[in-house]
């Protein structure tokens, strides 16, 4: 399992990849210089996944919210998540700031399914359904 994270004196963030599963978790405000770092280091995790179909869980349940710079950012490590062969997305969410700025980060990335279908309560929850989503892709290419 690789672990990457990042920190300033307002938020904090871990990725973490295990068994085709993309977690990160995201904690406090987070501003553009946290999130060109959580860019990167994404980045860094798509290159060790190399192709293979994964699903990304983001638990944002403690983070407060995004400042407007970071929100645009985040549209930048969503598109490259497609690229990268991301297939499923789910997340668990904390507040109806971080929710509506989720919202428009994947429209804006052309993320065409609806976010409520992908919010759940708890991170045991959010990767029950990302787990079944990846077994249905593994039997379409088997």
């Amino acid at each position: 399992m690789k672990t990457y994270s990042g920190q300033d004196k307002y938020g904090r963030y871990t990725l973490q990849y295990q068994d085709g599963i993309l977690t990160s978790k995201i904690i406090g405000a987070i501003g553009h210089g946290l999130t060109a770092k959580f860019n990167h280091d994404i980045m860094e995790m798509f290159s060790l996944i190399k192709g293979r179909p994964f699903g990304y869980l983001g638990d944002l349940s403690e983070c407060q919210a995004f400042t407007a710079e970071a929100e645009k950012l985040l549209y930048v490590s969503h598109k490259d998540a497609i690229k990268s062969g991301c297939v499923i997305d789910a997340y668990c969410v904390g507040t109806a700031l971080s929710i509506d700025q989720l919202r428009r980060v994947r429209e804006t990335a052309g993320i065409g399914t609806h976010l409520e279908k992908h919010l759940f309560s708890t991170q045991q929850d959010a990767s029950v359904f990302i787990r079944a989503v990846l077994n249905k892709v593994k039997e379409t290419q088997s």
